[in-house]
């Protein structure tokens, strides 16, 4: 359809300010068994995933800052620890981008830019990019703790908190470099009817226009954020797996050391991880690359299948505070404390008041009555806020 069709059938729709042609076209016919539940999956369940992952990360957040910062690790284990800070980070900021999904449906026609429109052009860009950050920084954790295992007089002449913060960075600026072309899958026509009339729909972007460039930047997609990633993964996990299982002979006489020691726990916490990524992101990213090539007939069938893999790839980047809660002892200590220290707040307001209170109450007793009497009432109050302090 050229563009003097499109404003002539636009023009001659009367549409009221507020409507979107999307969702009178969805509508208007009766979706079958794979589009409602694929439907209710995108923006019911994976919502639901998301919103307990965005509260998970932010836990993440706030009990690794301290114990990256505070513990006495030495400096291989605390850019572990910088390295799942910054995947907490890219993990909350995935499920940020995929919450909108829940009220936000796809518009084909707008009467004025909203975030409706700028969401459905632009956020399959965003959420790849923070999906291949999050992948690159499993791969970096996972070579370095391949590197401090297999080869830990190597790592310690190369591994410290600048190299960590430097990878994170350059981790970081390729991911989005990648994912530039991504923003111009889709583009926002604006048609005009007339000066106080303009109507505002998606359209194929510059990327779709030319099928050959999409398809090689699909396949170049496909190697750095698939096919590399996964082989990086399953031969360091082999490694670090063999060298976990080698290291529980010994350990079986000290079994307190066993548990608790952080190079132990860090290694044990990136197999699983590693695990989840295998079996949860690469197949829905690698169905994303195969749907490319797939359709006809059976395309519903193929984006019901993309939508349960997405959900199943939100379940990855939502539920890391369960597998630190659960290996991590000084996770669950800190988690512990930060739980106290909320619940206690209000006693210890309450307590100040107290103080408060006792100390003008003394200044009119030492007027009318003994020294005694008045000092005895400071020190029970002192007694009560040091039971109460957190």
């Amino acid at each position: 359809m050229n563009d003097s069709v499109l404003r002539s059938y636009l023009c001659s729709h009367n549409l009221d300010d507020g409507d979107n042609q999307s969702s009178q076209d969805y509508d208007s016919h009766e979706m079958n068994t794979f589009d409602t539940i694929g439907h209710v999956l995108s923006s019911r369940v994976m919502v639901a995933i998301c919103v307990v992952g965005l509260v998970g990360n932010l836990c993440n957040l706030f009990v690794l800052v301290p114990i990256g910062l505070r513990s006495p690790l030495a400096r291989i284990e605390k850019c572990a620890y910088s390295g799942l800070l910054a995947l907490a980070v890219s993990d909350l900021c995935f499920c940020l981008c995929v919450i909108p999904n829940s009220w936000v449906e796809r518009p084909y026609v707008e009467t004025e830019i909203n975030f409706n429109l700028i969401y459905a052009a632009f956020n399959n860009a965003f959420i790849n990019i923070f999906v291949l950050f999050s992948t690159w920084l499993t791969v970096t954790m996972a070579i370095g703790r391949y590197l401090a295992i297999c080869h830990p007089l190597w790592a310690r002449e190369i591994i410290g908190p600048t190299i960590a913060k430097r990878s994170i960075v350059i981790v970081a600026a390729a991911c989005v470099i990648l994912n530039l072309p991504r923003f111009w899958i889709n583009h926002v026509t604006i048609v005009s009817c007339d000066e106080h009339v303009n109507f505002y729909l998606l359209t194929p972007g510059q990327l779709q226009a030319n099928r050959w460039i999409e398809a090689v930047y699909n396949w170049l997609y496909f190697v750095i954020g698939i096919a590399v990633p996964f082989f990086v993964l399953v031969t360091s996990n082999i490694c670090l797996i063999q060298a976990l299982r080698r290291s529980q002979i010994p350990s079986r006489l000290i079994r307190h050391t066993d548990r608790c020691d952080p190079n132990r726990v860090i290694t044990l916490t990136m197999i699983i991880i590693i695990i989840m990524y295998i079996m949860l992101v690469t197949p829905a990213e690698t169905i994303h690359f195969l749907v490319y090539y797939l359709g006809g007939e059976q395309q519903t069938q193929y984006n019901f299948v993309v939508k349960v893999v997405n959900t199943l790839q939100a379940i990855n980047f939502s539920f890391n505070v369960i597998l630190y809660f659960t290996i991590n002892v000084s996770f669950r200590r800190c988690v512990f404390r930060l739980f106290c220290c909320c619940t206690r707040r209000p006693l210890r307001k309450r307590a100040s008041s107290t103080q408060s209170t006792g100390l003008s109450y003394k200044g009119q007793r030492r007027v009318t009555l003994n020294g005694q009497s008045s000092y005895a009432a400071v020190t029970n109050t002192g007694a009560q806020l040091d039971v109460t302090s957190c």
